[in-house]
């Protein structure tokens, strides 16, 4: 009987574990709400797909797609966003890093700025962000 209820007592954290681990990934679909720094301002809503292979793309800004990082709570995201007049190139470089605070909902500091690009930047802007789970499907990239 001692090994049973052992083996069940494994079997039930080892299933916590999992789940919660299900819960604080970033893989599946997002609405990205972002902010005015300074002021905090609303300056747009974009949605963001995370996929398993550790990339992501856009399905509301064209061309817009990267790859992302996860450590415990912190999440890291890096890409790239054609736009004609940023930068030699008519490149936006982005990055966000957050934090997964409660599962469905992540929160953090986002920039972009124009890549390449000689100093000063022609665009060089930084925001807060808010992001909001939607679901494990994700529409097309745009």
């Amino acid at each position: 009987m001692k090994t049973f209820f052992r083996v069940l007592v494994v079997a039930v954290l080892a299933f916590q574990s999992l789940n919660a681990s299900a819960e604080t990934s970033p893989v599946g679909s997002w609405q990205f709400a972002y902010y005015h720094i300074p002021g905090g301002g609303f300056f747009a809503n974009q949605t963001i797909c995370f996929k398993a292979d550790n990339t992501w793309y856009s399905s509301s800004q064209a061309g817009w797609k990267g790859a992302w990082f996860q450590n415990g709570d912190d999440l890291q995201w890096n890409g790239s966003v054609p736009m004609p007049g940023a930068g030699s190139a008519n490149n936006l470089a982005t990055i966000a890093m957050g934090k997964l605070a409660v599962a469905g909902s992540m929160s953090g500091n986002y920039a972009e700025w124009a890549a390449p690009s000689a100093l000063p930047l022609s665009w060089d802007r930084h925001y807060t962000y808010t992001m909001t789970y939607k679901g494990a499907t994700c529409a097309a990239p745009k």
